[in-house]
């Protein structure tokens, strides 16, 4: 597999947080631990036909780390997000599949406002919940779909109290999960973070 400049920047973030003997050695200040919420739908693609399912809500939560540059308002960030998505038709099914997602944004400090604009990783866990009328069943997420996930993701957030950081995000998926049928799968996804940060 070729690997794209978003997924290379994204790993190497990840390598530099947490290696201890790195020059940008981990500490605790810029460190948030936070939960989220969000509702994530699957865009399909069928012989030319386009379709979208329902964004339903899931939970998750993980660390966020920012590397500061003070003088210029500017920081990078990333970390390690546990995140539940669920899709599908309320009236019909739902899925429920899980993931662990590496984001990766620049971020500039505007006034209250933080802007934030990057990419993500994501890898699969566990298995795959399918949810029709009451009858559940469950079967492992690689025989529905690809188990790992890259998009563009962008962000706008503030902190209150000089602690809170409350954080609202878009995520637009670019890999292609599907294993044949629909021609197209991707997730798009919208969230709200919620966290403490370490100053």
């Amino acid at each position: 597999m070729r690997f794209s400049p978003l997924i290379s920047a994204c790993l190497f973030t990840l390598i530099m947080i947490f290696n201890q003997n790195s020059a940008l050695a981990f500490k605790i200040e810029g460190l948030t631990i936070v939960g989220l919420i969000n509702a994530a739908q699957t865009v399909s693609t069928t012989s030319g036909v386009t379709s979208r399912t329902e964004g339903l809500l899931g939970f998750g939560g993980g660390i966020l780390k920012d590397f500061d540059f003070k003088p210029r308002n500017f920081s990078i960030q990333s970390g390690l997000l546990y995140t539940k998505r669920n899709y599908g038709m309320s009236n019909s099914y739902t899925n429920s599949t899980t993931w662990l997602q590496v984001p990766l944004l620049a971020r500039k400090n505007i006034w209250i406002f933080n802007l934030g604009l990057g990419g993500y990783l994501d890898f699969a866990l566990g298995n795959l919940s399918h949810d029709a009328s009451g009858t559940v069943t469950t079967s492992t997420i690689s025989s529905n779909m690809k188990t790992f996930d890259y998009g563009f993701q962008g962000a706008l957030g503030t902190t209150v109290f000089k602690k809170i950081f409350l954080d609202f995000r878009y995520s637009i998926g670019l890999a292609n999960l599907t294993l044949g049928t629909p021609n197209t799968l991707t997730f798009d996804e919208m969230g709200l973070i919620l966290g403490y940060r370490f100053n």
